[in-house]
């Protein structure tokens, strides 16, 4: 998550886009697995469910992956 942070801290700021100014956002999810104890795909979809999270939350903080967002488990 520190890193997390750093990277969402690093991105905030006006910047000059087709001669116009912006201030872009990001949206981070976070999830992590001990010892490989998860597929690669599991992990993708836990942090996308954390991201989707962090941009309802729209505040630019970065949201760790929690079971009360869902995807415990993949289902096809």
């Amino acid at each position: 998550m520190a890193v997390a942070r750093r990277c969402a801290e690093q991105a905030v700021g006006e910047v000059e886009l087709a001669g116009r100014p912006v201030c872009p956002k990001v949206s981070i999810g976070v999830a992590w697995a001990m010892n490989g104890d998860l597929g690669a795909e599991l992990l993708v979809a836990r942090a996308d469910l954390a991201m989707y999270d962090a941009k309802r939350r729209r505040d630019g903080a970065p949201v760790m992956w929690t079971a009360d967002l869902g995807a415990t488990s993949l289902r096809d």
